[in-house]
């Protein structure tokens, strides 16, 4: 079975709305007057997260869900056969990171699957390849890993009678000491990611 997401229809997508098989999270969030994604109070704290990187082929190496020194990282939590919330985020993320020009090399991106059983490493790589070559692919290696991780994320997912997942299409983003900043609810247009991460990186020491 081909897996690659359709290029031609991601431009329908990012228009799209959040369909039952992958429902939207994020209550509990208050919007911030000068941001367009949303902003708790108390802020998540994410920084003690490992999962296992597997984008290279040396995988299996714990990553910590905290943006490197001076810079960002974007978070979003799927899985490699949604029909639609994931390929949609990940595009808006990409056209975001696009959109900072020199900047871009201060936000990094991590995708974590919700389907570990089925998103082996090399499924991830095809999925988010089509979007990044330079994201963290995090694969959970446990259940309980995973459940630690939606915890901390407040993220949630279901698999349904299908076999797809209704999960959480919010995206996090988090900085050097492991703060959730802001969340980005689906359908989130690309300019507005990019003004609140510009946002974010001025008040940033490189």
């Amino acid at each position: 079975m081909n897996r690659r997401f359709p290029v031609a229809a991601l431009a329908a997508l990012l228009c799209s709305v959040a369909l039952a098989a992958c429902g939207s999270g994020g209550s509990g969030s208050s919007s911030s007057a000068t941001l367009s994604g949303m902003v708790r109070s108390p802020k998540l704290q994410v920084g003690t997260v490992r999962i296992s990187d597997v984008a290279t082929v040396a995988a299996g190496t714990p990553f910590t869900t905290r943006a490197r020194p001076g810079s960002l990282l974007v978070v979003s939590f799927g899985y490699t056969s949604c029909p639609d919330i994931c390929p949609t985020t990940l595009a808006a993320i990409r056209g975001a990171r696009r959109a900072l020009g020199a900047a871009a090399k201060r936000v990094d991106v991590a995708f974590v699957t919700v389907d570990p059983g089925h998103d082996t490493a090399p499924v991830l790589r095809e999925f988010v390849g089509q979007f990044f070559t330079d994201a963290h692919l995090l694969r959970p290696s446990s259940a309980a890993q995973l459940e630690t991780a939606k915890r901390a994320f407040l993220v949630t997912s279901k698999v349904q009678m299908d076999g797809s997942f209704d999960h959480s299409s919010s995206v996090a983003v988090v900085d050097t000491h492991g703060t959730v900043l802001l969340e980005w609810p689906f359908g989130i247009e690309s300019s507005a990611m990019a003004h609140d991460l510009r946002a974010l990186l001025d008040g940033i020491a490189t």
